[in-house]
């Protein structure tokens, strides 16, 4: 997980903050991915079911071996749910659901900087 600053601005998709959360396919078979999210300390899970940017590819996505696709969110509006949920943006884990049952998760918490 990390941030990403996108360096130029659209009508319909402003100059902000974003968290992005990347796969990486390591495997020799393709993966589809159906979905993706943030999950609390205490297990509750922040799902992102809508696109924040145009670049970003739409769920479900195929993704290749050795290929790579990368989500984003409003970093803005994340943070500004945490309260509610008694945590912060350094203690979220996120994770990539797939297809076939199975979760990716990140192999560490919060957002790099």
């Amino acid at each position: 997980m990390t941030h990403a600053y996108p360096t130029w601005e659209t009508d319909d998709h402003p100059l902000s903050h974003l968290f992005q959360v990347t796969l990486r396919n390591g495997t020799e078979q393709r993966v589809k991915v159906d979905g993706w999210g943030l999950l609390t300390p205490d297990g509750q899970q922040i799902v992102v079911p809508i696109p924040a940017t145009a670049w970003e590819p739409l769920l479900p996505h195929w993704i290749e071996p050795g290929d790579a696709a990368s989500w984003f969110v409003s970093a803005d509006k994340i943070e500004a749910r945490l309260p509610a949920l008694g945590t912060t943006s350094d203690e979220l884990l996120a994770y990539v659901r797939l297809a076939d049952g199975r979760t990716i998760t990140a192999k560490a918490k919060g957002f790099g900087s």
